[in-house]
């Protein structure tokens, strides 16, 4: 399963890809990441929380 901060690629894959720029994911094994806020972005690929943004 992929750690926090990368979300599994497709639904049949185990490839794990880290959250782009502006965007995190705080749990395991998600199907994608969650966006930051208008305006706000990260200062790094595959953040792990909100407050990383």
């Amino acid at each position: 399963k992929c750690s926090p901060g990368y979300f599994v690629q497709g639904n049949l894959s185990l490839v794990c890809q880290p959250c782009d720029y502006g965007s995190y994911q705080p749990n395991e094994a998600e199907f994608e990441c969650l966006p930051c806020g208008v305006n706000f972005t990260t200062e790094n690929t595959n953040s792990t929380n909100a407050s990383m943004c």
